[in-house]
């Protein structure tokens, strides 16, 4: 509640007097690129310090008024909500209404346990016209901020040496999926620090909060977070590879392949592999959701094509045959096909989400006309 009261604060500071902007921040975010080209960006984007004026409520006002957020990503576990509310861009003068508004919708929900459902209800009044005058600015997050979910995702920025302008490190109980030594290591390069401050083990210092949840293993922590964050994301996809031939055999390629869908691509489904292989050459592989199956001999079109590769290529038309005889994978719905010479090199849920949504190819499954993409 006390970021409605923030504006409220600072005016009593004589010292504060000159400052017009404010950029509210949750303290579990670190920054990993200037701030000022993060504004710079936004600024441009959307017009922030030139106009009030964004857009028109539902009958015709215009709204006077103004918070900037970004729209809540996929692991921020807040989908539902409008918008995220640990990052907040306001305005010295213009923005108060906005926040009086927000508290007085806040102090009317007693029952809610996030702020951005007040938020929700904000928007929602605006959309429909009941609202005039405060309109709550939803930002694309884009590549301007992440909520790494998983150690992979942590060391892939470190190894990239790239990270964006907001980290979200959450230090809730879904901190506990992430192991402390990533995390330190994490910290202690996105922080800068010296060799004495690392010593010092303060800001490179994992910090968890205090949890009334009560989790039996981290298997099991991270499970429950991938249901609420991604729904049921992984358990009903599925990546299909093939390897066929010598070549492809006595290659490493499906080995790298599944590496990098497990560590880049941070995705933890099931990974389907057919193979005219002895089902012992990918022993090494065959951990849990990793799926060996081997072709049926009638399905290999021996001396049938020109070109031989073209009777292992086939077999990419009898993919959800295959898949229709293994009763473990009953609950597939959407299936991935990759060449084995494809590597991830982002995670995987992002790519999916985003040609899906773009696409719109889950809700078009229902229109009875047969697609592939």
């Amino acid at each position: 509640r006390f970021k409605t009261l923030i504006l409220e604060y600072i005016d009593n500071i004589p010292e504060l007097e000159s400052v017009e902007w404010v950029y509210y921040l949750d303290i579990d975010v670190i920054m990993g690129q200037p701030l000022d080209d993060l504004m710079d960006q936004l600024n441009e984007k959307y017009h922030i310090k030139d106009s009030p004026k964004h857009s028109i409520a539902a009958n015709g006002a215009t709204p006077s008024s103004q918070l900037y957020f970004f729209k809540n990503s996929k692991t921020s576990g807040l989908l539902n909500f409008f918008a995220n509310s640990g990052f907040i861009i306001m305005n010295r003068h213009t923005s108060k209404y906005c926040l009086e508004l927000w508290q007085h919708v806040m102090d009317s929900r007693r029952e809610d346990n996030f702020d951005e459902a007040s938020l929700h209800v904000i928007a929602h009044l605006f959309d429909r016209g009941d609202e005039t005058n405060c309109q709550l600015v939803s930002m694309d997050v884009e590549d301007y901020q992440i909520y790494p979910m998983n150690s992979y995702q942590l060391l892939r920025m470190k190894w990239k040496s790239s990270y964006p302008h907001l980290i979200h490190i959450m230090n809730s109980w879904k901190a506990q999926a992430m192991q402390e030594n990533h995390m330190v290591e994490f910290l202690e390069d996105a922080l800068q620090l010296t060799p004495e401050e690392k010593d010092d083990n303060l800001f490179g210092k994992v910090f968890i909060a205090p949890s009334d949840i009560d989790w039996v293993t981290k298997s099991e922590l991270a499970r429950s977070i991938a249901n609420e964050v991604i729904g049921s994301f992984s358990s009903n996809r599925a990546i299909f590879l093939m390897a066929f031939g010598d070549a492809a055999v006595k290659s490493t390629l499906v080995e790298r392949c599944i590496l990098s869908i497990r560590r880049r691509g941070a995705f933890d489904g099931k990974v389907i592999l057919l193979t005219d292989a002895r089902k012992n050459r990918y022993q090494n592989i065959l951990g849990e959701n990793v799926i060996v199956l081997n072709n049926r001999d009638e399905d290999m079109k021996t001396d049938y094509f020109e070109y031989d590769a073209m009777r292992f290529k086939r077999f990419k038309t009898q993919l959800i045959e295959y898949i229709d005889e293994v009763p473990e994978l009953s609950d597939i719905e959407w299936l991935y096909y990759m060449d084995i010479d494809v590597m991830m090199g982002q995670p995987f849920d992002q790519l999916v989400k985003d040609v899906e949504e773009k696409y719109h190819i889950v809700e078009r499954a229902d229109d009875s006309v047969s697609r592939l993409y």
